[in-house]
């Protein structure tokens, strides 16, 4: 793996390449220290190209702090300064999206409703330790198939209005198929996606299926709060098919 990278053109800048430099730095902390560390020392390392291109792939903050933490004196003042901002635009968007899913999850559960969050918040303090530790835009709600129907009723009396317009035979074929609905809050400012966990089209692959999601939920920390969340194995490969 050391090899490939120390072979990339340190003054291409196609985004092949970009991707490659990306990949090295999301790389483990041992493959890295396997290739000496040279890729970095490359002359035309274009950090500001790396970290846009990290920004717009969803991993700037996994990215800028591994950066951070093995090549802080090759980076730039004005780009490190930049990518700061960044990150505290992240968390705070983070924290916004924590305190909104408090509050669906409260309200649907007030009304009999189990929910597992799945992704957002919750991945990210599962993999980082940190909400802040990863980037996400929405949020994403497992619920059982039977109550999906009236989640997607009850969220539309709060406000929530369908990011794309569907028909009453579309919303109720969305849900009976377990794809459940992409919803968007009455001031446009997050999106909140319902659905079963898994489609029945991929409840093939083992251990994969809405049962098991719920039989293995477990209780988890969160800002403070209790919520449940899928295990760890079914996460994974959910992950893997979503």
């Amino acid at each position: 793996m050391s090899e490939s990278f120390g072979h990339l053109d340190a003054n291409k800048d196609d985004k092949e390449d970009l991707f490659m430099r990306l990949a090295f730095l999301s790389a483990p902390d041992d493959v890295i220290a396997d290739a000496g560390g040279d890729f970095a020392r490359l002359s035309g390392f274009e950090w500001k190209a790396i970290f846009d291109l990290a920004l717009t792939s969803g991993v700037l903050p996994s990215v800028f702090n591994k950066a951070l933490r093995l090549y802080e004196r090759m980076i730039p003042d004005d780009v490190l300064q930049i990518q700061r901002v960044r990150l505290s635009a992240i968390a705070g968007r983070n924290v916004f999206l924590l305190q909104r899913l408090f509050e669906v999850v409260e309200f649907l559960e007030s009304k009999g409703i189990a929910v597992v969050p799945f992704k957002g918040p919750v991945l990210a303090q599962k993999a980082y330790g940190d909400i802040a530790g990863r980037q996400f835009e929405d949020l994403d709600l497992i619920i059982e198939r039977n109550d999906l129907s009236r989640a997607y009723a009850l969220l539309i009396s709060q406000g929530y209005k369908e990011k794309e317009h569907l028909s009453p035979r579309e919303v109720e074929h969305q849900i009976r198929g377990g794809w459940g609905v992409a919803l968007v809050s009455s001031d446009g400012s997050y999106q909140v996606d319902i659905n079963c966990g898994i489609h029945h089209s991929f409840q093939d692959i083992s251990g994969l299926n809405e049962q098991a999601i719920w039989a293995d939920a477990e209780w988890q920390d969160l800002g403070g709060k209790k919520i449940r969340s899928i295990s760890n194995e079914q996460e994974l490969m959910m992950l893997c098919v979503h």
